[in-house]
This record gives C-alpha cells, structure tokens and sequence, in this order.
C-alpha cells in the first residue's frame, strides 16, 4: 500500500522546497536563463515601445499639417 504524502520536500530553503512543490526546474542554470530572458524582453519591449512612439509623432505631425493647411 502506498504512504500517504507528508508534506515534506528534500529541500534546503523554501523558495527550493516551493519551486520543487510545483514541479520546475531548481538547477542555478534556470536562474541566468531566467534573468537573461527578463532582459531579453525588457530590451524587446524597449524598441516596440520606442517604434511606435515614433509612429505616433508622425501621425501627430500629420494631422497638424493638415489643420493648419485647412485654415
């Protein structure tokens, strides 16, 4: 007959002890790859944001010209 679980993890902390709970990987690999695709997205994230201001300030100028040529 199986043992009831017990709650208790083969675990030194308890951020390891969650980690392995919830069945991912605890290896120090994890955490550079991690960190690199946190850095990765923010980098991503920058340059839409940044394209699409300089979108916006052609549409914004656009218009401008527009309304003053209608004057």
């Amino acid at each position: 007959m199986e043992q009831p679980y017990n709650g208790s993890l083969e675990a030194n902390t308890v951020g390891t002890a969650v980690l392995k709970s919830r069945g991912l990987h605890t290896e120090g690999e994890w955490y550079w790859i991690g960190i690199g695709a946190l850095i990765g997205f923010a980098i991503l994230y920058n340059i839409f944001f940044t394209m699409a201001l300089a979108y916006l300030q052609r549409t914004v100028h656009l218009l401008h010209t527009v309304h003053v040529a209608n004057k």
